[in-house]
């Protein structure tokens, strides 16, 4: 009887340390840039590139306006790679101003651009499986 319970203990550890060894999927992403004749993409998790050991990449999205003049709001995206390549593009498309206020700390974000700089996509992703920001 003895065995039998060291058995159950046993197997009963071993599911609980598997549990927590897999418990949620994790993923970290460095920034990427990838530039063409048609324009580019640009892609990256904030914490990601907040979190990783080089001082070089980034990756977000500045939305800002004048409240003199009439000027109208902008977002502005832009993002560094640990290589040093790098893209940017702006916007005063309301649905991409709209999309760039949802950015999160902790948000995955892709954005693409034309030849003339201007965005002409942008995604935010928020998932679990996304690093948070450490600092």
């Amino acid at each position: 009887m003895n065995k039998h319970i060291m058995k159950w203990a046993g197997v009963t550890a071993a599911v609980l340390i598997g549990a927590t060894a897999w418990a949620g999927a994790k993923m970290a992403s460095n920034v990427a840039v990838a530039i063409g004749g048609s324009g580019g993409t640009a892609w990256g998790s904030l914490a990601g590139a907040r979190n990783s050991p080089d001082t070089t990449q980034y990756i977000g999205c500045n939305v800002y306006g004048y409240a003199t003049g009439g000027g109208t709001p902008r977002v502005l995206c832009t993002a560094n790679t640990v290589a040093g390549v790098y893209g940017t593009c702006s916007s005063t498309d309301p649905v991409i101003l709209e999309t760039a206020r949802s950015i999160g700390d902790d948000s995955f974000i892709e954005f693409q651009w034309n030849p003339t700089g201007r965005c002409t996509y942008l995604l935010v992703t928020k998932f679990s499986y996304y690093e948070p920001k450490l600092f």
